[in-house]
């Protein structure tokens, strides 16, 4: 592999192909990345959602040490593997990181256009391995596993290699002027549906003093209205959270994730006069049966009692939901549906997200037994992804469970609050209460319903209300409710979609639209 005699590294953020153009979040990731690099080299941030492909191709054209491709699992690798390979085209090494590298590093590495892998937590790791290669050209090592040896002295984040002002968009604030930041890392809790824990699963936070200033600077120099934090769950500790909103004191606003009884350990005034806007907590099911069996260790008593008290404050809530666990009943998910309407009844300040489906990623403990079911390569994870309802385990319900998942974006008063006042809006969530009141997703009104919801998304939202695959599809499948199935199932455009939608296509639905609406 050829030596590089720049001191140049490009970093890459592929499209994730799930945020509409206005409300792309920071590529944090691959900023951070950079953290124990950008001080001694030069750096080049190619985000394929905002920068145009000439920026990515001249840098490659100038024989950067290396291309790190940060990517998730789901649709943004199927952009991933495109952009690698115009690197791979050019000469250029590359470093794959995030959390799908991180999940699955030898599967990763497998594919012909991965030539390194970081794992787990990157900015020193791969500040090392690009030093290598810059002394070496190569590394016999090909995974590596990133250690941080003191988080609380690392470099700042640097926010100023991108424009900032590219990703102040917030979907619960379109007004504000709102950046990420993230506090802590970790997660002490070992829920069976997710990959934290098992991968990250000491919560080490920076010191409070250092972070703030940190969040002060940011402000003043992008003019915030508030902060979103990025932390798992940033209440893990009370006497860390406590104190960190203390000495916020209200100089921002705030969003954070929580879970429900790390919050009922703290007292909510206090949050409320430090600044906490919102906070987002993953309820999951409204079955305790259910909570039960994926570990979450929190009941549906106390996610009532505590959405009483946060009905008390001016706190928003925003509660998240999944659906189709392995072993659900049809009744374990009606009591999911019970409940995202008990809260919004005791809660004003309350909204439901989307209904997801549950998707066994790699790494959490109900997905070790689908090992034979998941995919092998980086082209079939790419259509592995949330807003999924075609997956094993839900095809008994995936028509109700598609139902459910569009619908709860009226009923949970995302639109509402979205479009205020909008009397189309307004009367389309009435009715559609009427149905998951009495618990109907499953009778032949739902064709004309599911109609009526992609003539008005698509007034609401213009093109972006489905990406263009499933537009062209819809179009073409308008009035027939067959060829609507297969057009609602997202998949990757081009030739390495494993399941091109044709008219043999198996039947399939997908949380249509839920993407960042």
């Amino acid at each position: 592999m050829a030596h590089s005699v720049s001191k140049l590294v490009v970093m890459v953020y592929p499209d994730t192909d799930l945020e509409m153009p206005g409300t792309y979040n920071l590529p944090l990731s691959v900023m951070a990345a950079v953290t124990c690099l950008y001080e001694d080299y030069e750096i080049v941030i190619y985000d394929q959602r905002t920068d145009p492909l000439e920026k990515y191709v001249e840098a490659l054209a100038r024989h950067p040490i290396a291309v790190g491709i940060s990517t998730m699992t789901g649709s943004q690798l199927f952009n991933a593997i495109k952009l690698a390979k115009i690197a791979k085209d050019y000469g250029c090494t590359t470093i794959w990181g995030n959390w799908h590298p991180t999940l699955l590093p030898e599967q990763t590495l497998k594919h012909p256009c991965v030539d390194y892998v970081v794992t787990h937590e990157g900015e020193e790791t791969m500040a090392t391995l690009v030093r290598l290669l810059e002394r070496e050209g190569e590394a016999e090592q090909k995974i590596w596993r990133g250690v941080i040896t003191d988080w609380s002295i690392m470099p700042k984040v640097p926010y100023h290699l991108v424009d900032c002002n590219q990703y102040l968009f917030n979907a619960q604030y379109p007004h504000a002027r709102v950046l990420p930041y993230t506090f802590s890392r970790g997660c002490p809790f070992q829920c069976a549906y997710c990959a934290t824990g098992n991968i990250f699963r000491k919560w080490e936070p920076q010191g409070v003093d250092r972070a703030v200033s940190n969040m002060m600077e940011l402000v003043e120099t992008y003019n915030l209205d508030m902060i979103k934090f990025t932390d798992e769950n940033i209440s893990t500790n009370k006497k860390v959270f406590g104190p960190l909103a203390e000495a916020i004191g209200g100089r921002f606003g705030w969003l954070i994730q929580s879970r429900m009884d790390c919050l009922n350990r703290v007292d909510l005034d206090l949050l409320e006069k430090g600044g906490l806007r919102l906070v987002g907590a993953g309820l999951e099911s409204g079955s305790n049966r259910i909570l039960k069996m994926i570990k979450k260790k929190e009941t549906v008593e106390q996610y009532i009692d505590v959405n009483k008290k946060l009905a008390s404050t001016s706190i928003r809530s925003a509660y998240n939901f999944m659906m189709a666990f392995p072993g659900e009943t049809w009744d374990d998910m009606m009591q999911t549906v019970d409940l995202g309407l008990r809260l919004l009844d005791d809660n004003p300040n309350a909204f439901l997200n989307p209904y997801y489906t549950f998707v066994p990623y790699p790494g959490c403990a109900l997905s070790e037994q689908f090992e034979h079911l998941l995919p092998t390569s980086l082209e079939d994870w790419a259509t592995f992804d949330r807003f999924n309802a075609q997956t094993p385990f839900s095809q008994k319900y995936q028509f109700e469970i598609s139902n459910i998942a569009f619908s709860s974006k009226y009923v949970g008063r995302r639109f509402v609050m979205k479009f205020p006042g909008n009397p189309k809006v307004e009367e389309f969530t009435d009715r559609l209460k009427w149905y998951w009141s009495r618990r109907d997703f499953g009778s032949d009104d739902w064709w004309d319903l599911r109609d009526e919801n992609r003539d008005l998304m698509g007034e609401l939202f213009g093109e972006y209300a489905f990406d263009g695959v499933i537009a062209d599809r819809q179009k073409k499948a308008k009035s027939n409710h067959s060829l609507m199935k297969m057009a609602e199932t997202k998949l990757p455009d081009g030739p390495q979609a494993p399941n091109a939608v044709t008219a043999e296509f198996k039947d399939g639905y997908v949380n249509t639209g839920a993407s960042d609406y």
